[in-house]
């Protein structure tokens, strides 16, 4: 009998400590950092493709022949349930191919011979659809090819699904851009949350919509929101009602 009692106490502490490991498996899951390694797929030779609008960047000249070029891309995203886009920057060579409805395909190189003094965004009309085909060089995506999609053509692709971005309530990312109404108010933000994909820094960006009682907390104290304002490190508290969050509170990390 005594042998049948130590028996069951034994399973019960069993029971007990794979329970505790799985929970503490659980909470490593939850607090990983997010990724979207996903939306990127390599093919066999390292390639991939991504369309997307190219929302910006810089041209920085150089005597480097890889001309120190670097894009962002905005692809369309779902991320937990609300629209948004996933921003990924590239790197621009020499040797990269373009096309556009501006100028006819030709290289880098030879676009800056035949246009002295502008940057390769010139070669693209404003805010443009495009298909990238790049690699990936160290810490950098390399462009190997960017040709301008004609919308006509109806050719986008799906959404990329992305979770476990943020939690229910607060995340922490940057802004730097705003929009305010005919009176002044602020509307709405643009935060860019890090993430990264396939090992390159990346950037969720969302729309968060002001209140009438949206706090915004700096190192020197509550200061009203006027003006513009902006921050590589805040901190979001939020409501969420369907795909829509409106800020309660934006504080001003160190």
């Amino acid at each position: 009998m005594k042998q049948k009692t130590k028996f069951i106490l034994f399973l019960i502490i069993f029971n007990l400590s794979l329970l505790t490991a799985c929970g503490g498996q659980q909470s490593t899951n939850v607090t990983a950092q997010p990724n979207a390694d996903h939306v990127v797929k390599f093919n066999e030779e390292g390639i991939a493709v991504l369309r997307g609008y190219i929302s910006g960047g810089y041209f920085k000249p150089s005597s480097n022949p890889r001309y120190n070029t670097y894009i962002r891309l905005d692809v369309p995203a779902k991320v937990q349930g609300i629209d948004a886009k996933l921003a990924i920057p590239f790197t621009v060579i020499s040797k990269t191919i373009i096309s556009s409805s501006v100028v006819s395909e030709t290289d880098v190189e030879g676009y800056h011979i035949h246009h002295p003094g502008s940057d390769v965004f010139g070669a693209f009309p404003s805010h443009p659809l495009v298909e990238v085909t790049f690699l990936k060089k160290g810490t950098e995506f390399e462009v190997l090819s960017i040709h301008e999609v004609r919308q006509k053509f109806n050719l986008f692709q799906k959404k990329a699904v992305i979770d476990n971005v943020f939690s229910e309530s607060m995340f922490v990312g940057s802004i730097h851009l705003s929009k305010k109404d005919s009176t002044g108010a602020f509307v709405w933000w643009n935060v860019s949350i890090p993430i990264d994909v396939q090992g390159i820094q990346s950037g969720v960006v969302l729309v968060v919509h002001s209140a009438p009682d949206t706090t915004l907390i700096t190192p020197k104290g509550v200061v009203p929101l006027t003006g513009n304002f902006s921050g590589d490190h805040m901190q979001v508290q939020f409501t969420r009602w369907g795909d829509k969050l409106t800020a309660s509170q934006i504080t001003e990390l160190p």
